[in-house]
């Protein structure tokens, strides 16, 4: 994360790469969603955290972001590539070894920790 950025919003989701950032930040500003929700735009935080292999390394460095600390939900977007399960086992291991709480399972939220977190995945088309 750039060293003059800050989060703003309760919410955090960090994605996979650019395409899917801007895909998230229009939908969560469509005027469908301001209409049914007007926080949808200034509640949710979107941020790229680059490509898979630099989710870790952006876990580790997202605490020191101004903001951070007032995040009450962390949702990661990520692709599964082809080993679903392989996937899944590296994101628990990323937010394991970063002292986050690790949900069960896929589009399930933690029980506890401060951020909640929670990790869903793009499909493959």
């Amino acid at each position: 994360m750039e060293e003059t950025q800050k989060i703003t919003g309760k919410n955090l989701i960090m994605c996979e790469g650019l395409d899917e950032k801007l895909f998230l930040c229009y939908y969560l500003n469509s005027e469908e969603r301001i209409n049914e929700d007007p926080r949808y735009s200034t509640d949710v935080y979107v941020f790229d955290y680059g490509g898979i292999k630099d989710l870790k390394k952006q876990l580790k460095t997202i605490r020191s972001v101004p903001g951070f600390h007032d995040i009450k939900t962390l949702l990661i977007l990520r692709d599964a590539e082809k080993d679903v399960q392989g996937a899944i086992n590296q994101v628990k291991k990323d937010l394991e070894n970063t002292n986050f709480s690790v949900p069960e399972g896929v589009g399930e939220w933690s029980e506890t920790g401060n951020p909640r977190t929670a990790f869903m995945f793009f499909p493959v088309l």
